[in-house]
């Protein structure tokens, strides 16, 4: 590589060690993780806008987060369409969602078996649906059209939470 220079110290030959190292492999993680964050925001934002204007039913950018975040927590049903990519599966969630809301029917084929060892938390019963491959393939769309080929390892990793309004409202007194 020539006119590129550059230094990697190591803490006797191992990286693992070098506190400067793990910082900046780990500040780089976060930028990922928020521009990843905001591209969402953005993705579901439009996706609001979009069906907002186009239906009776009126849904919120928190109720989008909501799903997206629910559903990128809870990958627990077996489905090739998603390949363990936690990304396609919420936002085929949302898809699946938004469709909800304008009066589709659930397909009965989307009803998945789940497997009651890996669900950490209450299940609701929307959850035993599986979008349908329709919502996979906008899923997909939409990754492509707004860049959001990161994959995360886990939802907590993501920007993506609301603010309880209500937390702050001893400022307002």
């Amino acid at each position: 590589m020539k006119g590129i220079e550059y230094e990697l110290e190591s803490n006797e030959g191992n990286f693992s060690k070098n506190s400067s190292w793990n910082e900046s492999l780990e500040e780089l993680q976060n930028d990922d993780a928020v521009n990843f964050s905001v591209r969402v925001v953005e993705a579901l934002e439009k996706k609001m806008r979009e069906h907002n204007s186009n239906s009776f039913n009126k849904v919120s950018l928190k109720q989008l987060k909501k799903v997206y975040r629910r559903a990128a927590g809870n990958v627990f049903a077996d489905v090739p369409e998603v390949n363990n990519n936690k990304g396609k599966w919420a936002m085929a969630r949302v898809n699946m969602y938004l469709r909800i809301l304008n009066g589709e029917p659930l397909p009965r084929e989307t009803y998945a078996s789940i497997d009651f060892t890996l669900v950490d938390k209450d299940i609701d019963l929307i959850d035993a649906v599986i979008p349908t491959k329709e919502d996979f393939l906008k899923a997909s769309e939409d990754i492509e059209k707004f860049d959001l080929n990161y994959e995360f390892k886990n939802i907590n990793d993501l920007y993506l939470d609301d603010e309880d309004k209500e937390s702050f409202s001893y400022f307002l007194d």
